[in-house]
């Protein structure tokens, strides 16, 4: 009786999921659709976060900022990279993009 051994492979591997990237995915997308705003999930010293600018009227960039998502206690936060201030929580996210136009001067 011959018995078949599969070799296993790379696309065998469990998909890991990556919670940070997940939620940034989520803010990029609701940035996208906020007029004014356009944004992309890059890495910054190995680390996504999300770039989001804000475009003038006459649709040349004006103002970037990087928005990272950290973890603290049981509930995942959208953060501003550069001091680390809490934005809102990925729970929340009409409100964050909210926030993050209202401090980039996109909301008017």
């Amino acid at each position: 009786m011959s018995v078949e051994r599969r070799r296993r492979t790379r696309f065998d591997a469990p998909e890991v999921s990556d919670p940070r990237r997940e939620h940034l995915q989520e803010l990029c997308r609701a940035i996208t659709a906020y007029p004014k705003l356009a944004a992309g999930v890059v890495e910054r010293y190995g680390v996504a976060v999300v770039n989001v600018t804000y475009l003038s009227a006459a649709g040349g960039p004006v103002l970037a900022q990087d928005i990272g998502c950290d973890r603290f206690g049981d509930t995942w936060w959208f953060v501003w990279a550069n001091d680390g201030a809490r934005i809102a929580p990925v729970s929340e996210l009409e409100a964050a993009v909210r926030e993050i136009a209202y401090e980039m001067g996109a909301d008017s």
